[in-house]
């Protein structure tokens, strides 16, 4: 923790460290396959998943330490479990595949997940904040799977590069974490936690239930295709170019913020007092956040200040696809308002921004992305259209109904549950919203910003 935060009432606020010199004594890093074997073939990944590069999504796992756990048979359990999990999620034993001038494509093979064991001479409340445990990058398994950079994606060439990465890590106190770490072009947060929840089904001897789906034809795209909707702000294709200049006097911090359930319903009187409405509490935070974010950063006048936010398209989608569908169905839609004119606005006008923005993706909206992705032949797309601006933006992803109290591989609930970090700073200005620990608040704001920024948050919570 670099430092304590500020705690007012309704909220607490605490800034982490990318890097905490945990003192970890030894690796033991291998390869885990399924323990069926599958059939070897190539997937051609879907038009929504070609929008995300070739970066990993992140989560860890706190455990405390329980009475009578054997923590040396907690690695081998998880290991076998995982073997049984990979023959129904097979194409996270494969790897991703994308050379010069080609589209990335999944080569399924069983070459397996990369599972490291790591020890640590320390407490687990050594990493310990105020309401809860923060991210640790150190403990993520991508130094032990050798998969660092100083860019937040990895290059896919030859064999290509494994879709999961896993790190279990005992503490000297008997408390253990579990770091996961998937390939978003192999799978959304909703796949992710799918797996995720599956595998410790598995591991407490429970089955798959729904068993996954990996026909990713079901998004596929018109014939002819047909771009009907303008949807110019949301995606682009990407030029070759050198990585973004990252900044030394103002790095990137990752801030958490633990928002009680008596704030969020305060946000929600003030949206809904003149009659607007019905707001969910996401809109209501992401329009609070939205104002103060602009009023932090300075930003005022005419220029343009945006919101952008990713949706799922499992319950937009029509047809939808199967509940088993592991895959990516996320789009993301954006707004811009003059800062001025934000800050000036009621709370219940910039969350029915919000909402009608979300609303505002349909169907159609889907494919036209899915088309027009699809007449840019092998050119690298994303996902982030060419006008957003991050540094002048509030970017979210709602993490709230994944199930991160729900993953119990047989030694009960974890403790904290929350979004870890890589070894490079994420998405500048990006907020995932996660579920607080049950009895613990209500939701969680991760946010990463410039340590400018997050100094002044602190200083006025």
């Amino acid at each position: 923790m670099e430092g304590a935060g500020e705690e007012s009432s309704g909220f607490s606020i605490a800034v982490c460290q990318l890097q905490h010199n945990i003192p970890v004594t030894r690796f033991i890093t291998t390869t885990i396959k399924p323990s069926k074997k599958t059939d070897p073939h190539w997937v051609t990944l879907s038009n929504l998943d070609r929008l995300f590069d070739n970066f990993y999504t992140p989560v860890i796992f706190y455990y405390p330490y329980e009475e009578g756990r054997c923590v040396g048979e907690v690695a081998e359990k998880l290991k076998e479990s995982l073997a049984e999990a990979l023959v129904a999620f097979y194409p996270l034993a494969g790897r991703v595949v994308q050379n010069e001038h080609e589209v990335a494509r999944l080569h399924c093979n069983d070459a397996g997940a990369v599972f490291s064991e790591a020890y640590v001479d320390g407490m687990l409340d050594d990493l310990k904040a105020q309401k809860g445990y923060h991210p640790a990058p150190e403990l993520n398994g991508m130094a032990a799977a050798g998969m660092l950079g100083e860019d937040r994606t990895f290059s896919a060439k030859g064999d290509g590069i494994p879709p999961l990465v896993i790190q279990v890590t005992v503490f000297r106190c008997g408390g253990i974490s579990v770091a996961m770490n998937w390939n978003h072009k192999v799978a959304d947060g909703f796949s992710g936690f799918y797996f995720i929840k599956s595998w410790s089904d598995i591991c407490r001897g429970k089955p798959i239930s729904p068993f996954p789906v990996h026909d990713r034809s079901l998004i596929q795209p018109r014939d002819p295709p047909q771009v009907i909707l303008d949807i110019a702000n949301t995606v682009k294709i990407i030029h070759p170019g050198p990585p973004p200049v990252r900044s030394a006097h103002d790095p990137l911090q990752m801030t958490v913020i633990h928002f009680e359930k008596d704030f969020v319903e305060k946000l929600r009187r003030e949206a809904t007092k003149n009659g607007s409405g019905p707001f969910t509490p996401l809109d209501c935070l992401s329009a609070h956040l939205w104002r103060v974010l602009t009023r932090l950063r300075g930003l005022s006048g005419l220029l343009e200040v945006q919101f952008v936010a990713h949706v799922d398209g499992r319950r937009k989608l029509s047809p939808a696809p199967p509940p088993g569908f592991f895959s990516s169905t996320v789009v993301v839609t954006y707004s811009a308002v003059a800062a001025d004119d934000l800050l000036a606005r009621p709370l219940s006008d910039v969350a029915g921004i919000i909402r009608g923005a979300i609303r505002s993706v349909v169907d159609e909206t889907f494919r036209s992305t899915v088309d027009w992705v699809q007449l840019q032949g092998n050119a690298n797309v994303s996902v982030f259209g060419p006008q957003i601006v991050l540094s002048k933006a509030l970017a979210t992803s709602s993490w709230a109904a994944f199930p991160l109290y729900e993953v119990d591989f047989g030694w009960g609930r974890p403790v904290f549950a929350i979004r870890n970090s890589t070894n490079y700073p994420d998405l500048h200005a990006t907020c995932y919203f996660l579920p607080a620990p049950p009895n613990h608040g209500q939701l969680i704001a991760l946010l990463h910003l410039p340590r400018s920024v997050t100094s002044k948050l602190v200083a006025n919570p």
